[in-house]
């Protein structure tokens, strides 16, 4: 991936998103983590938060615009999967999922 690509991280205050995110941080990425508290999660200084709910495809618009790929840990029902797929389909040209049979 291009050291100045920019990432939206989707599940970056969890266990396994936010080391994920120090580990981004700490190789120069530019990182963007989408959470429903954006006022209150706890990221490093360098990482751009941003709102997004994934039971709420719509609020996904504004955390897609401007990124080249995704990483998203899924940890919401499984009736939503079917529009956020689309919504990061359509902006967004690389996607890594990671998902947990205990949630979906």
């Amino acid at each position: 991936m291009n050291r100045n690509a920019r990432l939206l991280l989707i599940g970056a205050t969890g266990t396994i998103g936010s080391e994920l995110t120090r580990q981004l941080v700490a190789s120069g990425a530019r990182v963007r983590a989408m959470t429903r508290r954006p006022n209150e999660a706890r990221l490093p200084a360098d990482v751009e938060p941003i709102y997004g709910d994934l039971t709420l495809p719509e609020s996904f618009d504004a955390a897609l615009s401007d990124v080249d790929a995704v990483f998203l840990v899924w940890t919401a029902p499984a009736d939503s999967v079917a529009e956020v797929a689309k919504r990061i389909a359509e902006r967004v040209g690389r996607l890594v999922l990671l998902t947990s049979p205990h949630q979906t």
